[in-house]
């Protein structure tokens, strides 16, 4: 064209650098950028110089996008668009609330692609108060029912915690795409409410909306924490096959990673072979799989594979090869995944370097542990709660609590952290550091009447510490974990009957109790000799709740009788089990035995533990 002599007009000059853009090609489409400033297409052509916006934001230079933004004599609409989209590609969200606030300023028409930019820039961020305000603006608009509005607005609420204004969205849209219902089905498994986005799936169907295959994966993925979630997940899986839908590597993820959070190894080999196009994150989670159950080997041999398929491993590959190494056994593994990490060049990020810290922790090699920890640039709060919590897990309270207050200079905690810090107050029944960090979530807002976890803690924590009024008087909300706590505490200091009046109470609120529940009030039983009561709430497990006893159970019961005398109908009590008897169940019959010099039965248990 240019050897013919042809000028090029804008038209050529957009689709060039549109061109570009999608083919990487930097230096040719700063030469055409050049080519412009010496024929002075740009300076009157608002078209090209939004076009040369697009093409460097897209190659992420967003600094050399500004600079033509900047220098446009002729700006439009599309031209603020393009620069704002351009902020967003790279995570700026602070200089695109400044543009979008000059745009405001500058009197510019609010376009649905301004909105929808902006709206997707307070997604997770600081901004959720501007986000209010732009909701408010878009209704203004008229965009009200705009789907993709919509949906923007529903990731921004319920990524910032607030799923109640998300799911009020979603109600009052009148024609919904299954973007929409994807979008809040996403809300509600990110927010841990994977009952509701399995209800909303069973809505979805009922109401005859086409899914997708996002669809079925969310579903799938909201099985992993529900209920029922081996049920439902496998109903799920025949659906798939059955409706002869492609196992993709969608849908065979969220399948794989639900086998895998249910320990069924077999399944989740099954269903990895099965994927069409397995991904890295197939591999990654088949080894996940192997690690979690403790297969070494099989897990080992699953990382070797997938790099002769070409798949290099990534940060969430070594994080689950870290899981495998929980105790000092593994610590020559837990060096050697990380003499891979460097060999391999794999980026440690910030869920790395955790994982590393804690693997070394629970190793036993502590010096190791905090000179990761130490050296890391990019700590996160995630970062810091591992490490605490870990410290909590390997009975080192002291260590977890002086890492906390290390923290507080440099990072504002959640109320994890809060739980963690005051689980090792609990371990060293220091009652006046426990009322310091209570007093601390307080003025944060991180206090039990704000979280019912942060509560539950509470009451766990002052028990320990002979305390446990300070805390049942002011949790206002109580949970099944909160009842759970309060008959638990109180079976630790001897209040029997207290432990009892707490479980009549529990169920005054409507709230079923659960297998920790009910070892509670079978220990508390024990505890003060309640034979016949203990014998009830045994039996009711089953008749009246339809839970089915566990091997802990049977060990309250054996105690029960034992501490009662009744070593006999213990014994008999053990041979009777539909399940086998644990190290535990032994030992609470030696217990008994012991305190009542019954030799006869105590040989027998003895030779069984």
């Amino acid at each position: 064209m240019q050897r013919e002599k042809v000028k090029p007009n804008s038209v050529t000059t957009v689709n060039l650098l549109s061109a570009c853009s999608e083919l990487s090609e930097i230096r040719l489409g700063q030469e055409i950028h050049c080519y412009c400033l010496k024929r002075g297409l740009f300076d009157l052509d608002p078209h090209i110089g939004t076009a040369l916006i697009s093409f460097y934001s897209r190659l992420d230079d967003v600094l050399a996008a500004r600079v033509v933004f900047d220098l446009m004599v002729i700006t439009n609409v599309v031209s603020w668009n393009a620069m704002l989209s351009g902020y967003l590609n790279v995570g700026d969200t602070c200089e695109a609330m400044r543009l979008f606030l000059g745009m405001v300023s500058g009197s510019i028409k609010l376009t649905k692609v301004a909105v929808l930019v902006t709206i997707q820039c307070c997604i997770g961020s600081e901004y959720i108060e501007l986000g209010n305000q732009i909701h408010q603006v878009s209704i203004k608009l008229g965009f009200s029912f705009d789907l993709f509005i919509v949906n923007a607005l529903i990731s921004m609420y319920g990524r910032n915690l607030n799923v109640e204004s998300s799911r009020q969205l979603f109600e009052t849209i009148p024609t919904r795409d299954v973007a929409l219902w994807n979008s809040m089905m996403s809300i509600y498994i990110e927010c841990g409410c994977h009952d509701e986005a399995f209800a909303l799936f069973a809505r979805l169907q009922s109401e005859g909306v086409r899914k997708d295959a996002l669809t079925i994966s969310l579903a799938i993925l909201a099985c992993i924490e529900s209920a029922h979630d081996f049920k439902k997940g496998k109903s799920l899986h025949a659906y798939v096959i059955k409706s002869g839908m492609k196992l993709d590597a969608s849908i065979g993820n969220a399948l794989l990673s639900m086998y895998s959070h249910l320990n069924c190894v077999e399944s989740s080999c099954k269903t990895f072979n099965e994927i069409r196009n397995p991904d890295v994150v197939s591999w990654n989670t088949l080894i996940w799989a192997m690690a979690r159950n403790k297969l070494t080997g099989q897990a080992r041999g699953i990382f070797f594979q997938m790099q002769q398929f070409n798949f290099e491993p990534n940060s969430f590959t070594m994080v689950s090869l870290l899981a495998m190494c929980a105790d000092e056994a593994g610590i020559n593994i837990g060096c050697a995944i990380h003499a891979f990490i460097i060999r391999l060049g794999v980026e440690v990020d910030a869920s790395l370097c955790t994982a590393l810290t804690v693997m070394y922790v629970k190793c036993g090699d502590e010096g190791a542990a905090r000179f990761l920890f130490d050296n890391f640039s990019d700590r996160d709060l995630i970062s810091w709660n591992a490490l605490i919590s870990t410290y909590v897990e390997n009975n080192q309270p002291n260590k977890a609590l002086i890492l906390f207050h290390q923290m507080l200079p440099e990072v504002d905690p959640n109320s994890i952290t809060i739980i963690n810090a005051l689980s090792a107050c609990g371990h060293l029944t220091d009652l006046p550091q426990s009322q310091c960090i209570h007093a601390y979530a307080i003025r944060r807002n991180l206090a039990l009447n704000f979280h019912v976890s942060v509560g539950n803690t509470l009451i766990t924590t002052y028990a320990r510490c002979g305390s446990i009024h300070i805390a049942e008087k002011k949790l206002a909300k109580r949970d099944v974990v909160s009842w759970n706590a309060i008959i638990a505490a109180y079976g630790m200091h001897g209040h029997a009957q207290k432990s009892i009046v707490a479980f009549s109470q529990m169920q005054d609120d409507s709230l079923s109790p659960n297998n920790v529940t009910f070892v509670s009030v079978l220990s508390a039983s024990s505890h003060a000799g309640l034979i016949e009561t203990g014998w009830q709430y045994f039996y009711s497990m089953h008749q009246n709740y339809n839970l089915t006893p566990e091997v802990v159970h049977y060990s309250c019961m054996v105690d029960l009788l034992g501490r009662g005398g009744h070593l006999k109908e213990a014994r008999d009590f053990i041979d009777s089990m539909p399940i086998q008897p644990d190290a535990n169940v032994w030992r609470a019959l030696l217990g008994g035995c012991r305190v009542y010099s019954n030799i006869e039965l105590a040989r027998p248990a003895f030779g069984a533990h």
